[in-house]
């Protein structure tokens, strides 16, 4: 079985990274964590371009871009039962 290689690390968030997703045309990536934030990194370079509370109580757990929204509107769920837009 082949063991998979580490492309490159993303550092700002302060939990355990839950849910990332590509948008649509694969530069951005957004992330959500236990620390309840999101995050949306340019993946080329490495670099955060944006960081939010999700708005949530608990650790976030899926994030995804809303399709046919240029990529502007972001929906998150998490531990607590809710469902961010």
């Amino acid at each position: 079985m082949k063991k998979l290689d580490l492309y490159g690390k993303l550092n700002g968030h302060e939990g355990c990274v839950n849910a990332v997703e590509f948008n649509s045309s694969g530069d951005v990536l957004v992330s959500g964590s236990d620390d309840r934030q999101i995050m949306l990194w340019n993946w080329l370079s490495g670099s955060r371009k944006l960081s939010y509370p999700s708005g949530h109580c608990e650790n976030v757990f899926q994030t995804k871009f809303i399709p046919f929204t240029d990529d502007r509107t972001i929906i998150t769920s998490g531990a607590d039962g809710q469902v961010c837009l």
